[in-house]
């Protein structure tokens, strides 16, 4: 599948998981130009400013001296809207964390009129607020973890602890409201070990999210399509395992080398369909369009899946999960980006009709 459109990569980001994101943009852009597709790509740097490579090998090849190069154009601003003389058709978004897949960079791109790749502003900064998707989708009978959330400007130390201790005890998940990649997410054994993950948590966001410790295996599910516009496509369930660790944090997601993902899962049927039917679910209560992935923990004790979180714009790197998933059904890296570039075609013709 050939898209007529010229297609602009927008990479990079002011996030913590920044780096992530460039790892992304390399491999799509090398997956579109490999599938003969016109790209630009767009990096968004810590600055708050955009570089355009007009030539996409310039960025993949941009340690090299890129300052007097005419292919490459420096803006001192992030007006997305000033793109628009370059006529591209689309935006495929590789971007993760904060600005990234909040609403943030959706907004200045609905703003700008252009089309692009996964979910809108509301999809986008409900999924980024782990707290309130739990809102949305416990109203619909998915089962969350037990939870509460702590502010930084005003917790309480000893108030957490009879918390936890009245609830769901030791050891206990504590992680950042409203950041990706597994950031700042630890399992704390006791009271002194929670100062020290609020206080991790607290890097990356004002508010910390406490939630029961659910012992089990770890599982995500992918899903295509735009929830008002298009029928969903189901992906096949991937596993994590993570030996010698109780949780998944962004060390075991992306450094060791005792993680496995094991894709599509070994599970039995019905465990799989309820997996898919919840991931399914979450896409279409949050609204989301294009891609979406959704993790989960299954209990084998009380025999019950849990929600863990939904990501709005999942990683993009040729060996993340979602990837993997297109893989397990037979669709090459191309096809997986063309696909959703077509999805976002799709929806922006339906939003102008």
């Amino acid at each position: 599948m050939k898209v007529d459109n010229k297609i602009l990569v927008i990479t990079g980001g002011m996030s913590n998981e920044k780096e992530l994101s460039l790892i992304s943009g390399e491999d799509v852009a090398r997956a579109l130009i490999d599938e003969g597709q016109k790209i630009e790509v767009l990096e968004i740097t810590d600055e708050k400013k955009m570089v355009l490579y007009r030539d996409p090998l310039l960025f993949i090849e941009r340690k090299k001296n890129i300052c007097n190069n005419e292919r490459i154009i420096f803006f001192d601003n992030l007006d997305l809207a000033s793109l628009r003389e370059y006529n591209f058709g689309v935006a495929f978004l590789a971007l993760d964390g904060t600005f990234g897949e909040d609403g943030h960079v959706q907004a200045l791109l609905d703003l700008a009129d252009f089309a692009y790749t996964g979910s809108g502003i509301m999809a986008s900064s409900i999924g980024m607020d782990k707290s309130k998707s739990y809102e949305y989708v416990s109203c619909r009978g998915i089962n969350v973890p037990e939870y509460f959330i702590v502010h930084r400007h005003d917790y309480n130390l000893n108030e957490s602890i009879i918390k936890i201790k009245k609830s769901f005890g030791f050891p206990c998940v504590v992680k950042s409201n409203d950041s990706g990649s597994s950031i700042g997410v630890t399992a704390p054994r006791n009271d002194s070990e929670l100062q020290k993950s609020l206080m991790e948590a607290f890097k990356y966001s004002a508010v910390a999210i406490v939630q029961k410790f659910i012992k089990g295996r770890e599982f995500a599910c992918g899903v295509l399509g735009n929830a008002n516009y298009a029928k969903l496509e189901i992906l096949p369930v991937a596993e994590s395992v993570i030996k010698n660790f109780a949780i998944f944090t962004n060390h075991q997601k992306y450094y060791a080398k005792d993680t496995e993902e094991i894709c599509p899962a070994k599970i039995e049927i019905t465990l799989e369909k309820q997996i898919m039917k919840n991931a399914e679910l979450v896409h279409l209560i949050l609204g989301c369009d294009g891609l979406s992935r959704s993790d989960f923990r299954y209990d084998e004790s009380d025999k019950k899946v849990y929600f863990l979180e939904v990501n709005t714009s999942p990683g993009h790197t040729k060996n993340s999960i979602c990837p993997q998933e297109g893989r397990a059904i037979g669709m090459s890296f191309g096809a997986f980006i063309l696909k959703q570039i077509d999805l976002a075609l799709i929806k922006k013709r339906l939003q102008r009709i």
